[in-house]
């Protein structure tokens, strides 16, 4: 499903900001399923960094590889269908 999207976020040198986890939050009422990139060179720094967006939005993680990650938050109506 995320495959042909494009990365709409991405978390930079500074790191996680109040603005940008309001702007990831704007982003999956808009999506539901959203591409992080997360530029973070440490692999274990990177899945602190996706635990933490996942905890303040309120979404799953759904895969990551390497540098991007892939969350979501089902929206109200729902918009992609899981069944």
């Amino acid at each position: 499903m995320a495959h042909g999207r494009k990365v709409v976020v991405t978390v930079g040198a500074s790191g996680i900001s109040p603005a940008l986890l309001e702007e990831i939050d704007a982003a999956l009422k808009r999506h539901e399923l959203l591409k992080i990139r997360l530029s973070n060179s440490d692999r274990n720094e990177r899945q602190q960094q996706l635990a933490l967006i996942c905890d303040h939005s309120h979404a799953h993680s759904i895969q990551r590889i390497g540098k991007v990650g892939v969350i979501y938050r089902r929206g109200e109506p729902a918009r992609i269908d899981l069944s």
